[in-house]
C-alpha cells in the first residue's frame, strides 16, 4: 500500500493532527448508528482546506459488528444518502431523488432486488463476517 492524499478513509483507525482534534466534529445528529462519521469528518477536513492522507500500517480488524445485519445495512445506505446530500455537488433533481430515497428507504430495501438480496443474505448468516477469506490476496 502506498501513502498519499485521499478523499475518504475508513474509520477503523483515524489518527488526527492537533488542529483536527480541536476543529473537526462529525455530524452526530444526521448519521445513523455507526455509519458515515468517518466520511463526514474527512469531507469536513477537505472543506476546511486540509488534507486527508493515508500511511501504510499493519492492522488486524475482526468484528461481527455493525455491518452484519439487515438493519445495519439499512443504516449504511441511509448514511451514504445523507453524505451525498451534504457533500456531493448535486442538481436539484438529484437532491430531490436522494431525499425521496431517504424518506422511503424501508420501502426501497423491500422492493429493490439488490438490497432485498443483500438483506436476505445477512439474515441467513452469509454476511461480510462469514465470507470466506481468499488466502491468495
Amino acid at each position: 500500500p502506498l501513502a498519499g492524499d485521499v478523499d475518504v478513509i475508513d474509520g477503523i483507525f483515524i489518527a488526527m493532527s492537533p488542529w483536527a482534534v480541536v476543529n473537526l466534529r462529525f455530524d452526530e445528529h444526521d448519521y445513523p448508528a455507526f455509519h458515515g462519521y468517518d466520511s463526514d469528518i474527512c469531507a469536513r477536513a477537505l472543506a476546511a482546506g486540509k488534507r486527508v492522507t493515508v500511511e501504510p500500517i499493519e492492522i488486524v480488524h475482526r468484528t461481527d459488528g455493525t455491518f452484519g445485519t439487515p438493519s445495519s445495512y439499512v443504516d449504511w445506505i441511509r448514511a451514504t444518502l445523507i453524505w451525498r446530500l451534504k457533500w456531493a455537488k448535486l442538481s436539484r433533481a438529484q437532491a430531490l431523488a436522494l431525499r425521496l430515497r431517504l424518506r422511503f428507504i424501508n420501502l426501497e430495501v423491500r422492493i429493490r432486488p439488490s438490497t432485498r438480496a443483500r438483506c436476505k443474505a445477512l439474515r441467513s448468516g452469509f454476511g461480510p463476517s462469514s465470507a470466506p477469506i481468499d488466502s491468495k490476496e
